[in-house]
């Protein structure tokens, strides 16, 4: 074996230590995990209360993996809002300290500006420091600064926690009543009481599907004093309870209300037009 491979070889294996002693950095202490806020994760999260001044408290609960609102009123709930809401739980603390009762009131901890109950856990919101703009956040006997990425779902109007989507979970349409317009669903089949002559079953078809996946683009608190353009009727198989929205066309958009609820959904116009018509332009194979 020559002299200068045996070197090659010794600076290899000098490297190869280097290298390992670079990588494991033996005799520094690991990097601690980040401390969290909670120790509660998102599997085992089942009810979720929001508490903001001169605003109703929103309730929610969790059941077979969905998300529904139960207080101020009952009806399906937003989940795409919801799991923005519940990235609080892996937020990282950036710092933290002990409550002292009588400081509270610099933070804004007292009364909180927000409260957030997940389960059994509340998450007092406060305001935000300078420096970095981060949120005062107590949490039992502590206070936490972490980036502000949430409170601004906390103190959302309740109706934005209200599911897109205007049908029910799971619910399939054996009715739909619109003006000028009325069909049931009979035997397997869609008979039409009200309706064009010549109209093809595919249209139909097309109109009750565009119904079960209709979605808003947002909701709000109804409003009063904008002249009702007709009524729709919907009803369901099963259980499931029927449906009224009153509809409301403006310049901007189509929206459908739900007096017994209080709120109305808004839906672009192009889109709101295609669930009070047969599509013109499906037909028959």
């Amino acid at each position: 074996m020559s002299g200068r491979w045996l070197q090659n070889l010794a600076l290899f294996g000098f490297a190869a230590v280097l290298g390992l002693v670079v990588f494991f950095e033996p005799g520094k202490d690991p990097v601690p995990p980040p401390t969290l806020l909670t120790e509660l994760t998102g599997d085992g999260l089942t009810r979720i209360g929001i508490e903001r001044p001169r605003q109703p408290s929103v309730e929610l609960s969790k059941k077979d993996g969905n998300w529904r609102l139960l207080s101020p009123v009952a009806v399906g709930a937003n989940g795409t809002r919801i799991e923005s809401l519940i990235k609080v739980l892996a937020a990282h603390s950036h710092s933290h300290f002990p409550v002292i009762e009588k400081e509270l009131g610099r933070f804004s901890l007292a009364p909180p500006k927000a409260t957030l109950m997940l389960n059994g856990t509340a998450l007092l919101f406060g305001d935000t420091e300078a420096l970095n703009g981060h949120r005062y956040v107590r949490v039992g006997n502590d206070i936490h600064l972490t980036t502000d990425a949430y409170y601004h779902h906390l103190i959302a109007t309740w109706p934005s926690f209200v599911s897109l989507r205007l049908l029910p979970a799971g619910a399939k349409l054996t009715g739909l009543r619109l003006p000028g317009l009325e069909l049931h669903r009979e035997a397997g089949a869609w008979q039409l009481a009200l309706a064009p002559e010549a109209v093809s079953a595919d249209a139909i078809e097309a109109l009750v599907q565009a119904w079960q996946n209709a979605q808003a683009l947002r909701v709000t608190a109804m409003v009063a004093g904008l002249k009702v353009d007709g009524v729709i009727r919907l009803k369901f198989s099963g259980q499931q309870t029927a449906l009224e929205f009153e509809l409301v066309k403006t310049a901007s958009d189509l929206i459908l209300r739900r007096p017994d609820l209080g709120i109305q959904y808004h839906l672009p116009t192009a889109a709101g037009s295609r669930l009070l018509m047969l599509p013109a332009d499906v037909e028959s194979p």
